[in-house]
């Protein structure tokens, strides 16, 4: 967790408690090893679920995994795809970690989502192990987490 930080364009009264971007697993199973669709399903279900205590508690949470997936989906899945579609998702993640007041980690072998976490702790954003996000839920804002 980083040092406190003022939020930038919050109200520390306000009964928002942020936004919160979920980074974990989507494309792969394990190291080397693709997702099935199926496997790929139930990463977006773990992280919607995580997404769901989240916005119940106030806050706003940012899910890639649903996002992105359906975007694609919509279209026909011809969006987003090899590398060069990979790499586009990644950036504009990136710019979703930058306006986030934290992250929540999913476990599981993801460098997307090893590079999103790192990303926000370079930016100062704090980033939580999803077996803490007790935490979020319960804070009133981050001001009081950190506290």
């Amino acid at each position: 967790m980083t040092a406190n930080k003022p939020l930038p364009n919050r109200d520390p009264e306000s009964e928002h408690r942020g936004l919160v971007y979920i980074a974990g697993p989507f494309t792969f199973a394990a190291q080397g090893e693709l997702a099935s669709a199926e496997e790929r399903d139930q990463h977006v279900e773990r992280a919607a679920r995580i997404a769901e205590r989240l916005r119940q508690a106030g806050w706003t949470p940012f899910l890639p995994h649903a996002h992105y997936s359906a975007w694609s989906a919509a279209l026909g899945g011809l969006i987003f795809e090899g590398r060069a579609g990979h790499d586009e998702v990644m950036t504009q993640c990136l710019r979703w970690v930058a306006v986030c007041d934290a992250l929540v980690r999913i476990p599981g072998y993801s460098p997307g989502s090893d590079e999103e976490a790192g990303h926000a702790t370079r930016l100062g954003i704090p980033v939580y192990p999803a077996s803490e996000i007790d935490k979020l839920t319960r804070a009133r804002n981050l001001r009081e987490e950190w506290r």
